[in-house]
């Protein structure tokens, strides 16, 4: 399910005062389509030698 399934986008006027014709900017709305719950998290605490590091970030597309 991508993000676009789970709202509803509405497009909203922007006009600059003196000027109502010009398009300045595009201002969109996001309404939910069902309701939100709250999100779940989990915290954990670990002390380890200050050059460690445990993963690595990986951001699909970028850098590859």
């Amino acid at each position: 399910m991508t993000a676009r399934a789970l709202v509803r986008v509405d497009q909203l006027p922007v006009y600059l005062d003196g000027d109502p014709l010009r398009d300045v900017a595009t201002l969109y709305r996001w309404r939910p389509v069902t309701v939100l719950g709250t999100p779940g998290f989990s915290r954990d605490s670990e002390v380890v030698a200050g050059w460690r590091r445990r993963g690595h970030l990986h951001v699909p597309g970028v850098g590859q």
